[in-house]
């Protein structure tokens, strides 16, 4: 009878264990998170999907070591226009975006960012080669500037034109090649890989930088910031931390730097502001 007794007992241990086991790895399934990521796969050399169908470029390889960094994610890539990232984002459309999106005043009461940059961005002035008007911020007095609409560029622009009561007319294209070639458009702002990107692509149409014509922000404040991060919905803090996580991660050992060579055959990573950094951590 005590033998009866111990096997009914080992075999009722042993489907209690699988049922526990197959509970266990159907909670997990439940509990494993879908997260929609808004990315931009028009920009030359930044984020871009290849001939192979596979998502590349400066900001498609940074995203696709924190997807590989993360299984406990499913992440799921939905390709926007960059007018439309940050406006996804706050709509609840996609749950975090990227797109060499820098800090500001308006992004920063809508949306967290990851708490370490990912890359440095600084928004120059750009005139065509053949121009000799314009060699300062004050000189687009009378002038026309193309940016995208929803941009950084955009954004600070605005700003500069309300704050200095500037006669500056502000024109939205993502056409600003064309707009510049053309006329119809006497300035841009860029960052410089940006515009050695396109001298690439537009080999007939020059442009230059006015290297000292950076369109900033006070320092010390979102506006003055020149980093780049990862965005996302202000209760995702979870998300926000373990992507900031996979981001440092990423800095210390080179990875980050090695990607932006590859692709710019310049270390942008290496040029982000720390100071900046020290201010978001306080």
């Amino acid at each position: 009878m005590e033998k009866s007794m111990g096997k009914i007992t080992a075999s009722t241990i042993l489907v209690i264990m699988t049922a526990v086991f197959f509970l266990g790895s159907n909670a997990d399934a439940a509990e494993r998170r879908t997260v929609l990521i808004g990315a931009r796969n028009d920009g030359r050399g930044t984020a871009f999907v290849d001939e192979n169908g596979r998502f590349t470029g400066l900001e498609g390889e940074t995203l696709q070591l924190i997807i590989t960094a993360l299984p406990q994610y499913d992440f799921e890539l939905r390709y926007l226009p960059q007018r439309s990232l940050f406006p996804s984002l706050i709509s609840n459309k996609v749950d975090m975006v990227h797109g060499n999106l820098r800090r500001t005043e308006e992004r920063e009461q809508q949306a967290i960012r990851t708490r370490v940059a990912n890359n440095w961005w600084p928004y120059i002035l750009v005139v065509p080669e053949s121009n000799t008007d314009i060699q300062s911020l004050k000189d687009l007095e009378g002038k026309r500037v193309v940016q995208n609409q929803n941009s950084g560029q955009a954004l600070l622009l605005e700003k500069y034109i309300r704050n200095n009561k500037a006669n500056i007319e502000l024109v939205y294209s993502q056409e600003f090649v064309a707009m510049l070639a053309d006329k119809h458009a006497d300035a841009t702002f860029m960052s410089p890989f940006t515009l050695n990107t396109l001298s690439d692509t537009y080999k007939n149409f020059k442009l230059k930088m006015i290297d000292d014509a950076i369109l900033t922000g006070p320092k010390g404040t979102p506006d003055g910031d020149t980093n780049t991060y990862f965005w996302f919905r202000p209760e995702d803090t979870q998300l926000r931390d373990d992507v900031s996580a996979v981001l440092e991660k990423l800095r210390a050992d080179g990875s980050l730097s090695k990607i932006s060579v590859k692709f710019t055959g310049i270390d942008y990573p290496s040029k982000i502001d720390t100071e900046a950094e020290k201010e978001l951590k306080r």
